[in-house]
């Protein structure tokens, strides 16, 4: 992932960019000059996007849910 992708996804970055300036401008400058270089392939983050992994999200969201319902809650985030 590349620093400030988001902005390189959303259209005309430059205008954000002068807006901002700063290190932000020489991020986004770095960011779009490599993203055009010839011998640069850039991919996308989807590691974790397979059938194994969507079901696995599944089955632990099922089971919090349940657990849940049951007064049991599971995975508590404190």
């Amino acid at each position: 992932m590349l620093p400030e992708e988001n902005d390189l996804l959303e259209g005309d970055f430059r205008l954000r960019v002068l807006e901002r300036g700063g290190d932000d401008c020489s991020t986004q400058l770095t960011n779009h000059l490599l993203l055009q270089h010839p011998k640069v392939l850039v991919t996308p983050h989807c590691a974790f996007f397979t059938k194994e992994a969507a079901s696995r999200l599944m089955q632990t969201t099922v089971a919090n849910i349940e657990a849940f319902i049951n007064g049991i809650p599971i995975n508590i985030v404190t």
